[in-house]
């Protein structure tokens, strides 16, 4: 990358000029620059500091209410510290980290909260360094907990004395199998008991 610019000069005095390069043209690392009139020249060395992000680790499902634990690799690819923020965003839920002087690599684990009510969907979870904007993605299945819908679908009409028989859909609406007590409660009567195992969905 290159820059130029004209200047005049009286014997003896001197000027300061400013040159600007867009670093995002730049990857991070050591430079030389160098600067150079048509009889001297100067060479610096230049540190460009840039970040990237990686998920090391992340679960592909979970259940409604657990903790999504994501695993981060944050690199600096210069040689000296920087300052650089990681955040960690999902719809149900945030994390963040600051590192005031990274050198090279640090994994850091970052933890998200689902809630009751989360479950039955699929969620993006975005990762994103702020300094320089590098980011990583993935993607997380919130189960749904069991839930045993239960509908009356008829009954008979029994003549006093016969057996009352009652018929009942019972749907788990959650994502996850799971067995449970079903009752049937007759006011002043009495009632029945059923133990029914379904799988979720």
């Amino acid at each position: 990358i290159e820059d130029s610019d004209d200047m005049t000069l009286s014997g003896g005095e001197s000027d300061t000029v400013t040159f600007d390069l867009n670093s995002d043209q730049i990857a991070g690392g050591e430079y030389t620059v160098t600067v150079s009139s048509e009889e001297r020249e100067d060479s610096a060395t230049l540190q460009v500091l840039a970040y990237t992000v990686e998920i090391l680790d992340s679960p592909d499902e979970v259940t409604e209410g657990d903790e999504v634990t994501i695993d981060v690799e944050v690199t600096n690819l210069g040689d000296i510290p920087g300052e650089t923020t990681v955040e960690v965003d999902a719809e149900f839920g945030s994390d963040s980290e600051t590192y005031d002087s990274l050198v090279g690599s640090i994994t850091d684990e970052f933890t998200l909260q689902t809630e009751d009510g989360d479950g039955g969907e699929s969620y993006d979870i975005d990762v994103e360094e702020t300094a320089t904007n590098d980011d990583d993605s993935t993607e997380v299945y919130v189960n749904a907990l069991p839930n045993f819908d239960v509908e009356i679908t008829g009954s008979n009409s029994p003549i006093a004395g016969e057996t009352l028989e009652v018929d009942a859909v019972i749907e788990n609406t959650g994502d996850l199998s799971d067995t449970q007590t079903v009752e049937l409660d007759v006011d002043g009567v009495g009632g029945d008991v059923s133990t029914i195992s379904l799988d979720g969905g």
